[in-house]
């Protein structure tokens, strides 16, 4: 089972409202972590976040990236972190629906701020 383009769009608008909410901005060209879309600076350093916007995976996936890992290592040992790496990713499986990425990654910012 794929995502699709129609579930995927949602997913994509839900997880962009999600993150302008909590005060993310859009990365700029320059910046030299664009691979990742959206990025805020937090009391764990510079936190960078970027949805899957495949409609052909069955997964739907939220990849993070925490700049500083000394500063994050309390987020990132206690989920889906890699303290070593500062990569912090969420991944659900298509069936479910986006609600459950998009409320884990509201979850993981209320623990930011």
């Amino acid at each position: 089972m794929k995502i699709g383009i129609k579930n995927c769009k949602l997913f994509l608008k839900r997880t962009e409202r999600i993150l302008l909410d909590a005060g993310f901005k859009r990365t700029v060209e320059s910046d030299k972590y664009n691979r990742y879309e959206w990025k805020k600076e937090t009391k764990f350093g510079t936190v960078y976040f970027r949805p899957d916007n495949d409609p052909k995976s069955q997964l739907y996936s939220i990849f993070g990236f925490f700049e500083n890992t000394n500063l994050a290592k309390e987020i990132l040992n206690g989920g889906a972190g890699n303290a070593y790496s500062g990569k912090y990713n969420i991944h659900e499986y298509c069936a479910g629906g986006p609600e459950l990425p998009c409320k884990q990654l509201e979850l993981l910012i209320q623990k930011l701020n």
